[in-house]
């Protein structure tokens, strides 16, 4: 299928990182017109949103001068233009109206995610007449919308951003010649039987380690949406295993896709079999929004999957030292403490498993090795 991406604006069950379901109405989630659907079913866009990057810079002038929490790339030439040109107008009254903690992630993750929704009509922030409701139910982004329009207007962002068209569009065409993204998602859907039949990639040069993702579904038509870092060759190094850790956030984000609902189906035994959470997560800051046997299950699992993706495209030396780097990250960074055990024992099912075995068939034995190691 043929490739396309764009920085220009374009015109869901909530799956952060694997976070908990909420209880949605069954309306339509988007108007996806038979037009769109036909230009985007089999593709997938890298995209730097015109309202999306807005948003991303009001966070890095806000939360400037910290260094705990709010996740954003300040090592870089962008993100000291962005304080030269937007500094100025630090004083407007939606800086004083966003009094959200730089720890509180998940209206940083609101504010931000949810400005994808919006687009600029002339000089007009609008509401996309494409997907129908806002992606978090907090609705920070609107409720701010009017302090943000008088921002965007006094700063001259639209006069920035189109200065900035080349730069995006070098980001863009970086990431999509390094990260083999028909690649990924062709291999998850070989192993699991969900489908999507479109991916967004929505990057941006300020974001860090605050991803992202989530659906929309309508008219037979599932479109994912990833909000990821994205990559840069003056802060990033280019070579086999950089590049296989870049894989890995966007990854470790595409295969809750397929990971998740399969949980859902096990939710269940699942959580008999991983009742002693304390012998799973180390309770830390860094993991205690991952609560329950539903988010730590998937967040071992969408990692692990991405180690058995890596272990058949890597030589061994590589994967090993690949592999050990994901371990590492997830028991002593992140607080998974059990993680490599689990991973030896999904490897070896995923070895073991008869031909026509997806990895959501694995299910029940790895939930039945959780319950023997509780």
């Amino acid at each position: 299928m043929k490739k396309k991406h764009q920085f220009l604006i374009v015109l869901f069950v909530i799956l952060f990182s694997s976070c908990k379901k909420d209880d949605r109405s069954p309306e339509p989630e988007a108007n996806f017109s038979e037009s769109y659907i036909a230009q985007h079913r089999g593709n997938y866009f890298i995209e730097i949103p015109e309202v999306y990057e807005l948003a991303n810079i009001i966070m890095a002038v806000k939360y400037q001068n910290f260094n705990n929490g709010i996740s954003l790339e300040k090592n870089t030439s962008y993100y000291q233009s962005v304080l030269d040109h937007f500094n100025p107008y630090r004083s407007t009254d939606l800086f004083s109206q966003l009094n959200y903690s730089e720890t509180d992630y998940l209206s940083f993750l609101s504010f931000r995610d949810d400005s994808y929704m919006y687009m600029f009509s002339d000089d007009q922030i609008v509401f996309s007449n494409t997907y129908l409701r806002e992606i978090w139910d907090s609705n920070i982004f609107e409720k701010h919308i009017g302090a943000v329009q008088s921002f965007a207007k006094e700063s001259n962002f639209q006069e920035f951003y189109n200065e900035n068209s080349e730069f995006y569009n070098s980001q863009i065409a970086l990431y999509d010649s390094l990260i083999p993204v028909k690649h990924m998602w062709n291999w998850l859907e070989t192993n699991f039987t969900s489908k999507i039949n479109c991916y967004k990639i929505i990057i941006s040069p300020l974001t860090a380690d605050h991803h992202s993702t989530t659906s929309y579904e309508s008219n037979d038509y599932k479109e994912t949406l990833m909000f990821v870092q994205g990559l840069n060759p003056e802060i990033d190094t280019i070579n086999t295993m950089s590049i296989a850790l870049i894989i890995r956030r966007v990854f470790t984000e595409i295969d809750h896709n397929y990971v998740n609902p399969v949980t859902d189906k096990h939710v269940n035994e699942l959580n008999k079999s991983m009742a002693n959470l304390n012998s799973w997560r180390k309770l830390s800051d860094d993991n205690a929004y991952y609560d329950d046997a539903y988010s730590i299950f998937n967040e071992y699992m969408t990692w692990a999957v991405y180690d058995l993706y890596i272990s058949e495209f890597y030589s061994p030396n590589n994967y090993d030292s690949i592999r050990n780097r994901t371990v590492n990250s997830m028991e002593n960074i992140r607080g998974f403490i059990k993680f490599r055990e689990f991973e030896d024992y999904l490897i070896i099912s995923y070895k073991n498993r008869a031909d026509n075995e997806k990895i959501e068939d694995l299910y029940p034995q790895i939930i039945d090795w959780i319950s023997k190691n509780n």
